[in-house]
């Protein structure tokens, strides 16, 4: 076993961990928001699953991106949203039941639009790439036993230990959050040659993450959202599980430079998402800030 395959394996565990403990948050109530929030959901569904991989294809093409770089970014949108989105959402006053019940419903339908999304964008970025084969059985398989399983075990070990499930959740979640990021980092070390231009593949990610954030905003306030509704939506729409992009590529793409954008990615989604939630925290309902989201 490589040394790249050992870090695979530990980011592996550290996803799985992060999805149970997603799980360990979540009751049947939660879904119950979709009924209570039809637009708000179906505004952040069409976020996540269809404005992001078209906004990273389209940064790509104008960019004039390397394929590696391109691919990269593809990965990144194909992903659903995290626990880091919740938590900020939280943070910052928005609606965290439609938080959640977005991050729940794109990662349990994970393993049938991420293979969609990275076959369909393929074709646009790079149609002649004989390179990359992402069999759609295999991969839906891995991608639900990481993603929505977990998620699923952690809900059910909730309902029957729930006084555990509350004490467990916080310590399970940053011993897998620290198993997802040292190995990513490791990873990236090792990732010098191949991947072309670091700079503008370092720009591509963080320029991603910050129109992300912008491009949800905008679509929940074109939708006329409510205030806590419209930071849920720019929250889950801008942030995205970072951790099954550590699966994606090592594991199943076999191609660990598709890994560089996700860099800036990850530092840039991070550093604004945390700054814009704890502004919104600082300058809350009736102040300057907070009156713009309701205009």
């Amino acid at each position: 076993m490589t040394i790249s395959e050992i870090f695979s394996a530990i980011a592996i565990s550290g996803l799985v961990g992060t999805m149970f403990t997603m799980g360990l948050t979540l009751t049947l109530d939660n879904f119950k928001a979709i009924v209570r929030t039809p637009i708000g959901l179906s505004v952040g569904l069409f976020g996540q699953l269809i404005l992001l991989p078209a906004t990273a294809v389209a940064l790509s093409l104008a960019l004039g991106l390397s394929p590696a770089i391109a691919i990269g970014l593809l990965i990144i949108a194909a992903c659903p949203g995290g626990a880091t989105s919740n938590s900020f959402s939280y943070i910052a006053g928005g609606d965290l039941a439609l938080s959640v019940a977005l991050t729940a419903i794109s990662s349990m339908v994970a393993f049938i639009t991420i293979p969609l999304v990275i076959g369909f964008g393929l074709e646009i970025l790079d149609p002649r790439q004989t390179r990359i084969e992402l069999p759609l059985a295999s991969t839906s398989l891995q991608v639900f036993t990481t993603t929505a399983l977990p998620v699923m075990a952690g809900m059910v070990f909730r309902k029957f230990q729930p006084e555990i499930a509350a004490k467990i959740t916080s310590p399970i979640f940053w011993i897998s959050f620290a198993a997802i990021i040292v190995p990513f980092a490791a990873l990236i070390m090792g990732l010098q040659s191949g991947i072309g231009d670091l700079t503008l593949s370092a720009m591509s990610g963080a320029l991603l993450s910050v129109l992300m954030l912008l491009l949800g905003y905008a679509i929940a306030w074109l939708a006329r959202l409510g205030r806590e509704q419209q930071i849920a939506v720019t929250l889950e729409v801008g942030m995205q599980n970072f951790g099954l992009v550590v699966v994606i590529v090592p594991q199943i793409l076999k191609e660990p430079f598709y890994l560089a954008p996700g860099v800036s990615y990850l530092a840039s989604a991070l550093l604004c998402g945390a700054t814009l939630a704890f502004l919104l925290r600082r300058f809350g309902p009736g102040t300057q800030i907070a009156g713009l989201a309701n205009q």
